[in-house]
C-alpha cells in the first residue's frame, strides 16, 4: 500500500462516526423507556428537549414566576434524561433566547412597563425581551445556570440567537446605547437607521455586535459549567444577518461547539440547492450539523426521502444531521432506518 493510501485509510479510522439527534418540544412523546430504545436503535446519539423557552423553563424556578403557557414539567425532563442516559444518548438543554410570548401575563406586563421589550420600526411593543438591555441578558444567563444547576445534562443549545427580523429593535434602550456605543446620534428615530437612513449600516452592524456579544457571554457561562454549547441558525446567510445573526463570524470564532443549519425541505433535490450557500459554514471550522424537517407533517418527508436527506448531509460536509422535530411521525421514520 502506498504512502497516500495509508495516510487516507488512517484518517478514515479516526474521523468521528456523523452524528444524528432530534429537537423535543416540551412534554412530547411521552413514554420515554420505549422512545429513547427506538432513538438508541436508529443511532440517535443526543436529544435536545425544551426546557427553557424565553423566560418560561420547564420546571419551577426562583427567578421567573410560572407561565400557564409553558408550565413546568419536571416529572417529564427527569424521565427523559434517565431513560436517554442510560442508553447512552446524550442531553442537550434547547434553549429558546428572548421570545416572552409564553410568559406569565403580568411578569409580560411588568417587562413591558420597565421597557425590557422590543419594539418594533412602527412603535409596537413585541413580545421579545430586547437582547441589547444588560438586565435581559443578565436573566437569560441567570436561567441558563440555574437550568445546569437543575438537571445532568450534556450540553445547551441556544435557538433565536438574533432579532425577529430587520425592523427591530427600535426601543428608547437600543437608541441610547447604539449612541453611546458608537457616539452617534440618530436625531430622526427611527429613521436613521432603517433602510435608506444615515446610520441604517451602522445600526445594523451594532445589531450583531450585540448579538454575538451576548451569546459569548451565554456560551461561556454554559461552557464554565462543562456543558457543549451549540446554536441554531437561520440556513440563509443573508436573512441571518438581517435579524443579527453572524454565524459565519461565530463559527471563525470557536464560540460553539457545533452549529446547526435549520435546512426544513420535502425534498433532497431542494436540500441540495442551498446548501452551497452555506459553504461559510461548513469550512469555518466549527462542524455544522444539518436540521431536517423529518417530523413536520406538512412536509409529508417519507422514510425513503428522509435517508436520502441524510445522505445529501452528509455527501456535502455536514457533520450530522438533526431532525425537527420528535413525534408519532419521525418515530416511525427512525424506527424504519436500515
Amino acid at each position: 500500500m502506498s504512502l497516500f493510501l495509508s495516510l487516507l485509510s488512517a484518517i478514515a479510522a479516526v474521523a468521528p462516526p456523523p452524528v444524528e439527534g432530534v429537537w423535543v418540544d416540551k412534554g412530547l412523546p411521552g413514554n420515554w423507556a420505549g422512545t429513547s430504545a427506538v432513538l438508541s436503535e436508529a443511532g440517535v446519539d443526543h436529544v435536545l428537549p425544551c426546557l427553557l423557552y424565553g423566560v418560561s423553563p420547564a420546571y419551577p424556578s426562583s427567578l421567573v414566576p410560572v407561565s400557564e403557557a409553558f408550565p413546568p414539567d419536571t416529572g417529564w425532563a427527569n424521565d427523559l434524561i434517565a431513560e436517554c442516559s442510560a442508553r447512552g444518548i446524550e442531553v442537550h438543554a434547547w434553549v429558546i433566547l428572548w421570545k416572552a410570548n409564553r410568559a406569565d401575563g403580568v411578569f409580560l406586563d411588568s417587562l413591558a412597563r420597565e421597557g425590557r421589550l422590543q419594539v418594533d420600526c412602527s412603535g409596537d411593543t413585541l413580545p421579545w425581551l430586547c437582547p441589547t438591555d444588560p438586565r435581559n441578558l443578565a436573566l437569560e444567563e441567570a436561567l441558563v445556570l440555574e437550568l445546569l444547576d437543575r438537571f445532568p445534562l450534556d450540553g445547551v443549545q441556544f435557538d433565536y440567537v438574533r432579532f425577529p427580523g430587520a425592523e427591530s429593535c427600535c426601543c428608547q434602550g437600543c437608541r441610547d446605547r447604539f449612541a453611546r456605543s458608537t457616539g452617534l446620534s440618530p436625531g430622526a428615530w427611527p429613521e436613521d437607521v432603517l433602510p435608506g437612513g444615515r446610520f441604517h449600516r451602522e445600526f445594523g452592524l451594532w445589531r450583531a455586535d450585540r448579538i454575538t456579544h451576548a451569546l459569548v457571554l451565554l456560551s461561556m457561562a454554559a461552557g464554565g459549567r462543562g456543558a457543549a454549547v451549540s446554536a441554531a441558525v437561520l440556513p440563509d446567510r443573508a436573512d441571518a444577518l438581517g435579524c443579527g445573526q453572524d454565524w459565519s463570524l461565530w463559527g471563525r470564532s470557536g464560540v460553539l461547539d457545533r452549529i446547526y443549519f435549520m435546512n426544513y425541505f420535502r425534498t433532497a433535490a431542494e436540500l441540495d440547492s442551498v446548501i452551497s450557500g452555506q459553504a461559510d459554514g461548513l469550512t469555518c471550522g466549527t462542524p455544522a450539523v444539518c436540521g431536517l424537517g423529518t417530523g413536520i407533517g406538512r412536509l409529508e418527508v417519507s422514510p425513503e426521502e428522509a435517508r436520502r436527506q441524510v445522505e445529501t448531509a452528509i455527501g456535502a460536509g455536514f457533520s450530522g444531521v438533526c431532525h425537527f422535530h420528535l413525534n408519532q411521525t419521525l418515530l416511525r421514520t427512525l424506527a424504519s432506518a436500515p
